[in-house]
């Protein structure tokens, strides 16, 4: 039987440069965007949910206490922010976006550290919740998505 050669190979954003066309003006439009975004709005969540003061207020709408009966989706654009710009620094390696994306991983090492044990949610009163499922008590009515959990197999909720 002969070998089977891969047909699909992956490979870096690094490795492809966008030069002209279309496609060049959509990044474009992306990597302004990108820029526009404020990063301390997008971890103001983080910080008050930290017991830190927030730096600026959260971008309105889903991330507002105006969303859903006051359950906003706290910090979820954060995510989606990091996961653009590190695709976007690959890209481009436009200096700017590193710096942004080293100063928000910065800023979620103060939250994590503020918290004393590794936690890093934004999802208000996070840590009531997670209380009420340790405790069998959970009556919440939130629906906010959880996505990570610390795995600590003891941890002090206090």
């Amino acid at each position: 039987m002969p070998a089977h050669e891969d047909k699909i190979h992956l490979f870096s954003l690094e490795d492809v440069r966008i030069t002209d066309g279309q496609f060049l003006q959509i990044q474009e439009l992306d990597h302004e965007y990108l820029l526009t975004l404020d990063p301390d709005r997008l971890l103001s969540w983080f910080r008050r949910e930290a017991g830190l003061m927030q730096k600026q207020e959260p971008y309105p709408f889903w991330e507002s206490e105006e969303a859903y009966l006051g359950w906003p989706l706290a910090g979820h654009i954060l995510g989606f922010y990091m996961s653009s710009m590190s695709m976007m620094y690959q890209s481009t390696g436009d200096a700017r976006i590193l710096e942004r994306l080293t100063y928000v991983l910065d800023e979620l090492k103060i939250c994590q550290d503020a918290n004393g044990n590794g936690y890093l949610l934004p999802t208000l009163k996070g840590k009531e919740l997670f209380k009420q499922v340790h405790d069998g008590a959970f009556t919440t009515n939130t629906w906010a998505v959880i996505v990570s959990i610390d795995g600590k197999e003891k941890t002090t909720w206090e």
